[in-house]
């Protein structure tokens, strides 16, 4: 199977490095990656929430707000495409409710934005924050 050269999937690293610019010759790479190609694509949203657990992490130590501002940052690039919608407003609750976890926002969002609500839980402190999401009896 070829290459298309107007197409490229790419991973959590490369977003790191374009929000962290910590490690010039990569960020070089990415950012070329990025000129190269007409379409970037980020195959899975998982590959945002890994890059959430790292910039929270204890190498980087990014606020909530740091980190939605950053990967906001990067959805703006013209043409890299992922689930926009969904990942913003996910990145808005995780700012907004800061005892969730990203993946629980995200899960949240998922549920609302499908009109597949509430999102069952055993979690008190997601149902208690979240409207859309209901503790299991």
């Amino acid at each position: 199977m070829g290459v298309k050269t107007n197409i490229a999937h790419i991973d959590t690293n490369i977003i790191v490095r374009l929000i962290t610019q910590d490690n010039s010759a990569e960020v070089k790479k990415a950012e070329k990656l990025i000129e190269d190609k007409h379409n970037i694509y980020v195959l899975e949203d998982a590959a945002l929430m890994e890059v959430v657990f790292v910039l929270m992490g204890d190498f980087y130590h990014f606020s909530r707000q740091d980190v939605a501002d950053s990967i906001k940052t990067v959805m703006a690039i013209d043409n890299i495409y992922l689930n926009k919608s969904v990942i913003s407003a996910a990145l808005d609750l995780f700012v907004a409710q800061p005892k969730l976890s990203f993946v629980d926002c995200y899960l949240a969002i998922m549920a609302e934005t499908s009109g597949e609500t509430p999102l069952w839980t055993l979690d008190k402190k997601l149902a208690t924050q979240v409207p859309t999401a209901k503790l299991v009896a």
